[in-house]
């Protein structure tokens, strides 16, 4: 349904497209510029054979935790890139598993080694061989093994970053869900890692391929989440859910939607 805007309205309007329009240039020169800056760390990383494990200090921060403070986008480094995977399963609104083959560099030469000889006592059926082999390439470098492929695979868990959608167990959780799943659905989709959280889960932003889309900001365009506030103050992102309010879109519609922080606390002490 249109707005009819009047007089001092109508430019009062104008000027906030105008507004939001310049901070999504402002967003997309910073993306440009940490993808320029992940390219360099990652070469690095992948020589030193730790793809993805990022630094010291970003393992031992807990993102979600009180003692993280609110960061921007251009202040949080990008630790690593997965590029165009497909994902394994959603587990909720702001949640996912991705699983992937590794390829050339990013495994250091002595995994390649170790696979190698994984997959020669594999095709010899020496069982303890493959089970010795499988769990030193799981601890030292994070790869699984499919015995029924016999192939080898990485796995990771993503916790969206920037928002909180509805539990599964709250009022729109299940919507939310549903809408991940469907939006996902035969896509493939690259991940874009900033920290890990005090569940082991990277927190990242989930693009949307072939169309290029920030799912973690479509959620909050659509109503399907909160912006965490509490743990990032972009501003477009405050502006989408402001937007999704005034149009009262997915959860919005509710009379009183209680944020998915508040609930796991009430929840917390009613056990």
């Amino acid at each position: 349904m249109g707005v009819l805007c009047f007089g001092g309205e109508k430019s009062k309007a104008k000027k906030e497209r105008k507004k939001q329009e310049k901070l999504r240039k402002k967003e997309e020169k910073l993306r440009k510029k940490q993808e320029k800056k992940q390219r360099k760390q990652e070469k690095k990383k992948q020589k030193n054979g730790c793809f993805g494990c990022g630094s010291k200090k970003n393992k031992d921060k807990k993102t979600g935790s009180k003692s993280v403070k609110p960061v921007s986008g251009a202040e949080q480094d990008l630790l690593f890139t997965v590029l165009s995977v497909p994902v394994k399963s959603v587990s909720d609104g702001d949640g996912i598993k991705i699983a992937w083959e590794p390829k050339g560099e990013e495994l250091p030469r002595e995994a390649w080694d170790l696979v190698n000889k994984l997959k020669t006592s594999a095709a010899t059926f020496d069982k303890k061989e493959v089970e010795r082999c499988s769990a030193l390439l799981e601890k030292k470098y994070d790869v699984k093994f499919d015995d029924k492929s016999e192939k080898v695979y990485k796995e990771l868990r993503v916790r969206f970053r920037a928002i909180d959608a509805p539990e599964r167990n709250q009022v729109f959780g299940a919507e939310a869900w549903e809408y991940v799943k469907k939006r996902l659905e035969g896509k493939l989709v690259t991940v874009r890692v900033y920290d890990k959280d005090q569940y082991g889960r990277a927190v990242a932003d989930v693009i949307v391929l072939p169309e290029n889309k920030i799912l973690n900001e479509e959620l909050v365009a659509e109503g399907m989440a909160w912006h965490y506030k509490a743990y990032d103050n972009r501003k477009h992102l405050e502006i989408l859910e402001q937007q999704a309010r005034t149009e009262r879109k997915g959860l919005w519609r509710e009379p009183n939607p209680i944020p998915p922080w508040e609930f796991r606390k009430q929840s917390k002490k009613t056990k």
